[in-house]
């Protein structure tokens, strides 16, 4: 089953629609059965329960980095993002936690009927185009609102989180520009094989191991088509 709608009110870029619906497609003629299918859940699971569960196991990772450097955290030892999840777990209450736990139960058995009747659910990697660097990292005000803003670039890939479901990222489409965009492949529980036999099925059909971008970086022996070859130029072994 696949789908460019996600599961909360959020713009999707035309380029990843695109990717999807070509993705689909090449599933097609290699011979899947594929019809354009959603699971049925709640999509505000994956907002303020999420960042709870989120925020709170934060507050235990920054309980044990404590522990390792032998004083209280400081602001500029995380980065500005964590800092605001640890600050935001310290709110949460046990209730809190247990209601957020709870709603991950329910969304998860809505998600699974789905995958009674379909091996796949696929849909675009994320709703935006490859985002610059550092765009991601920066604080807007607290952690629900960071999360909110997570969620309009990335709300496909957080249900495979809370439901325990193998998913993959595969790149099978490029912009005019030559922007990689991915598509993901989420599958039943427990079917982590039937992924990569999928990945590589797809990965036969359309290969993508030696495409590069105009600038980077090249590792001597990394196993893929012309890595460290003699006679890189500038341009192509550095950032």
């Amino acid at each position: 089953g696949w789908s460019a709608r996600p599961p909360i009110d959020v713009p999707v870029d035309p380029d990843c629609v695109t990717a999807v619906r070509d993705a689909a497609e090449l599933l097609a003629s290699l011979g899947h059965d594929v019809d354009e299918a959603s699971p049925e859940f709640e999509g505000s699971v994956i907002v303020d329960p999420l960042a709870t569960v989120w925020a709170v196991g934060n507050v235990d990772d920054a309980r044990f980095c404590e522990t390792v450097l032998g004083h209280p955290l400081r602001r500029d030892d995380l980065e500005v993002t964590t800092w605001e999840l640890v600050e935001y777990g310290r709110t949460r209450s046990a209730i809190d936690l247990m209601d957020a736990v709870a709603a991950f139960g329910r969304a998860t058995r809505q998600f699974a009927a789905f995958f009674e009747t379909h091996d796949a659910w696929l849909t675009p990697t994320l709703a935006r185009r490859p985002q610059p660097l550092g765009v991601l990292n920066q604080s807007l005000g607290g952690a629900t609102a960071w999360q909110r803003f997570d969620d309009s670039f990335n709300p496909w890939n957080p249900m495979a989180n809370i439901s325990g479901q193998p998913a993959m990222s595969v790149p099978l489409w490029w912009t005019v520009d030559d922007l990689p965009i991915g598509v993901l492949l989420t599958g039943r529980y427990g079917d982590e094989a039937g992924l990569f036999r999928l990945a590589g099925q797809l990965e036969s059909a359309r290969p993508w191991a030696g495409r590069r971008p105009p600038i980077h970086v090249t590792t001597p022996d990394a196993g893929l088509p012309g890595a460290g070859r003699p006679g890189a130029s500038r341009r192509e072994s550095e950032v």
